[in-house]
């Protein structure tokens, strides 16, 4: 019997090692007002940072010489599942019998080999079919 027990934990940290499997299904939320962090590098729930891209008032990421603007800030962040993974129990190992116990066992079933009556059956020449003449005619019509 398989049970579905309690979600998977998300992680408290994601960053650069996070795969991207993962990180794809992981969403980062300010505690304080419950809004979703947008555009997060990294975070850590532990020291409270989360590094993001900065943008500007049009939604543009902002350009510092050539590369894009990275804001840290220090804040109350939890890191939650967009679609929690669920632990699934495997069903229970059986255990091998003590050594020294006789098991009893069926043989396996050896498939023999039949014989077929040609006059029956009419497998005597293989079949052809109207189309075959025509195969070699059309083969250099497409070419």
């Amino acid at each position: 019997m398989t049970i579905i027990t309690n979600p998977v934990p998300a992680p408290s940290i994601l960053d650069h090692t996070t795969s991207d499997d993962i990180a794809r299904n992981l969403r980062v939320v300010d505690v304080a007002t419950g809004e979703t962090i947008p555009r997060v590098i990294s975070a850590d729930v532990e020291a409270g940072t989360v590094s993001s891209y900065a943008v500007d008032e049009d939604g543009n990421l902002v350009r510092e010489n050539d590369k894009y603007q990275i804001l840290v800030v220090d804040r109350a962040i939890e890191i939650q599942w967009i679609l929690a993974p669920a632990v699934i129990d495997a069903p229970a190992v059986v255990e091998p019998a003590p050594i020294g116990t006789v098991g009893v066992s069926t043989p396996p079933v050896v498939a023999q080999p039949v014989e077929v009556d040609q006059a029956v059956s009419g497998a005597d020449a293989p079949a052809t079919t109207s189309d075959d003449a025509d195969l070699d005619d059309d083969a250099g019509a497409n070419a």
